[in-house]
C-alpha cells in the first residue's frame, strides 16, 4: 500500500494480485477526505506488468509527480522545486533488481542536456516513450 497526502485528504493506493494472470494487478485508489473521513474509492484499474519492458537508456515519462524527498537534486537552482510533475521526461541510467522487482535510476536533464535531478523509481511509475512506430 502506498500513501500520499493531497489537497483533498489522504490517498491510498492498494494493489491486489490477480493469481491467474502473472504480473497483473488490480490497483485501487482510495481517498479519506479532510471533511468526510469515510474511505471513498476514486479509481480502480488493471495494472499490467511493464517492468521487464524498461531498458537502460530508455526515454521515460513519470506517471505521477515525484516529491522532493524522493529526488536527488544536482543543480542548486532547483532547490525550491517541491516535486517533479507527472509527464516529466528522463532517461534510465541504471537498472536495479530487487528479487523479482526492478527499480530504475532516472536522470532528468534540461534541453541543453544539463542534469538537474535524479530519482530511483519503480517500473509502475514510468511510461517508456517511443519515437518511431514499430511494425509487428
Amino acid at each position: 500500500m502506498q500513501q500520499a497526502v493531497t489537497e483533498f485528504g489522504q490517498q491510498f493506493k492498494v494493489d491486489w494480485t490477480i493469481p491467474e494472470r502473472e504480473g497483473t494487478q488490480l490497483r485501487t485508489i482510495w481517498e479519506v477526505g479532510l471533511i468526510n473521513p469515510n474511505p471513498r474509492l476514486i479509481s480502480a484499474f488493471i495494472k499490467w506488468s511493464t517492468m521487464k519492458d524498461i531498458k537502460l537508456l530508455d526515454t521515460v515519462a513519470i506517471l505521477n509527480s515525484v516529491p522532493r524527498e524522493r529526488l536527488t537534486l544536482v543543480e542548486p537552482d532547483y532547490e525550491a522545486v517541491p516535486s517533479l510533475p507527472s509527464g516529466q521526461v528522463g532517461t534510465v541510467v541504471e537498472v536495479y533488481e530487487k528479487g523479482s522487482r526492478y527499480q530504475y535510476l532516472v536522470e532528468f536533464s534540461d534541453s541543453q542536456g544539463r542534469e538537474y535531478a535524479m530519482a530511483i523509481l519503480p517500473g509502475d511509475e514510468l511510461l517508456v516513450l517511443h519515437y518511431e512506430l514499430e511494425a509487428a
